[in-house]
């Protein structure tokens, strides 16, 4: 690796680490889901995902999946990481207009699907 292309990585998780502080908050949430509705539950995270990373606040954004092929669910999880408890409430506002706005309702779409959900916020430990 070149020493300017390890520059480089060094200065991003530089700027990544300078963004976090003491006060980011984590909203991870787990779910279940079956494999028949796997494919339209992460067309449907991938909307909402693409558009957390438009939000103010938002350092971190993934969405990671455990499947095993002799079970017919598969784990899928969220992990996001807010500035702050303000970015998270700003974001959970924005996401309620998003959806009203597009008609979408969270709850019947995974009722209708045998989706469970798990939610949760969490903060860093501290050192």
């Amino acid at each position: 690796m070149s020493a300017t292309l390890q520059h480089q990585i060094d200065t991003t998780a530089q700027e990544a680490m300078a963004a976090r502080s003491a006060s980011s908050i984590f909203r991870i949430d787990t779910f279940a889901c079956p494999m028949a509705h796997q494919s339209v539950f992460e067309d449907r995270l991938a909307i909402i995902h693409g558009y957390f990373d438009t939000l103010p606040g938002c350092l971190y954004n993934r969405v990671v999946l455990s499947a095993d092929e002799n079970d017919k669910m598969v784990k899928i999880a969220t992990i996001i990481e807010w500035r702050d408890r303000q970015a998270l409430d700003a974001a959970k506002s924005a996401v309620s207009a998003f959806y009203a706005k597009s008609g979408f309702d969270p709850a019947a779409f995974m009722a209708e699907r045998g989706i469970t959900g798990i939610f949760g916020v969490f903060r860093p430990m501290e050192r």
